[in-house]
């Protein structure tokens, strides 16, 4: 029986213990069908072939159901694992997720094949990160970058939650419109943020993709180093797929709301900020650019400052004199 769904899911083979809590949660999976049916695909990728019986042997138990399979390539990089997957996958609906997720809820797989069979004509829905009650700090501000970002990638016209792109470790596509639209991920991108220039190019060719409110559980092990070269590599993949399209295509800045958080929280933002100007220009070549960056960011935040101020002051004085104080 083919498919229903293919899960996509490259792999290091660093954290197999996260890797198996994922394939666990697959297995739990529930349909309101008894038709339904997965395969799940996990791409080994990056020098891990030696690894190959280690890796069988402890993964005996899947593997010895048919749904289930190992590929493995020399080659590292997200992207060559995920075009790998796509081109062994049998379903027509592919699911792309990251090895360090997990699904706590029963019915993830078919929500989403119910949505793709209620929306023939849309490319693609995704949903955002939740984090375990075991989160540390770090972990805490990564999320938080990352659901600024999927928001800021909202569209002003069209449907509801129509995005220009989702997250590359909990989003969902038709195969089909992958092949005829003949997108694919980048294999040059490993720096960072490597689904990015997929979603650009299916923006270029007008393919919908929806935001909806299915999260998983990312278990990130985030530390301020880890994180800091995280940002970097971000940057310098947002820089790479800028000159691709030979296109500006400014990510949401990591920089808080004014007294959205508290100040040390805002600290580490603003520091991430410019760790990700930094690669962005590091991958130019230009590295000189992040100076004038950095004072027009001072400016701008200056001007808006003031703009909060004014704003604040004539509030008061409003609120003033409907109250009946003179002045």
């Amino acid at each position: 029986m083919t498919p229903s769904i293919s899960i996509i899911i490259p792999s290091i083979g660093v954290d197999l213990d996260r890797l198996e809590q994922l394939l666990n949660s697959i297995q739990k999976q529930i349909f309101k069908t008894p038709n339904r049916s997965i395969e799940t695909l996990v791409v080994f990728n990056g020098g891990v072939t030696q690894k190959k019986n280690e890796l069988q042997k402890r993964f005996s138990s899947y593997l010895s159901t048919p749904n289930i399979h190992f590929l493995f390539s020399e080659k590292i990089g997200a992207n060559i694992a995920r075009n790998i997957g796509i081109q062994e996958s049998k379903a027509e609906l592919l699911l792309f997720l990251d090895d360090d997720c997990e699904l706590d809820i029963v019915r993830f797989l078919d929500i989403h094949i119910d949505l793709h069979q209620a929306n023939p004509s849309t490319f693609a829905f995704g949903g955002g990160y939740q984090l375990p009650a075991s989160t540390k700090f770090f972990d805490e501000i990564y999320n938080y970058i990352q659901q600024q970002w999927l928001l800021w990638g909202k569209k002003q016209e069209g449907a509801a939650n129509e995005v220009q792109f989702l997250l590359g470790g909990n989003f969902s596509a038709k195969k089909s419109l992958i092949q005829i639209s003949g997108i694919s991920f980048d294999e040059n991108l490993i720096y960072g943020g490597t689904e990015m220039d997929f979603f650009r190019a299916s923006e270029a060719k007008g393919l919908k993709k929806v935001l909806i409110d299915l999260d998983l559980i990312h278990h990130t092990q985030e530390s301020f180093f880890g994180l800091t070269r995280k940002t970097i590599k971000q940057g310098m993949g947002a820089s790479y797929s800028d000159q691709k399209f030979n296109s500006t295509f400014r990510l949401a800045s990591y920089r808080s709301l004014r007294d959205e958080k508290p100040f040390l929280y805002r600290v580490v933002l603003w520091y991430l900020n410019y760790a990700f100007w930094y690669g962005y220009y590091r991958q130019q070549k230009a590295l000189w650019k992040i100076i004038p960056h950095f004072f027009r960011d001072q400016v701008s935040s200056l001007n808006q400052g003031r703009y909060h101020l004014m704003d604040k002051l004539k509030k008061d004085i409003q609120s003033k004199q409907d109250g009946g104080s003179r002045f």
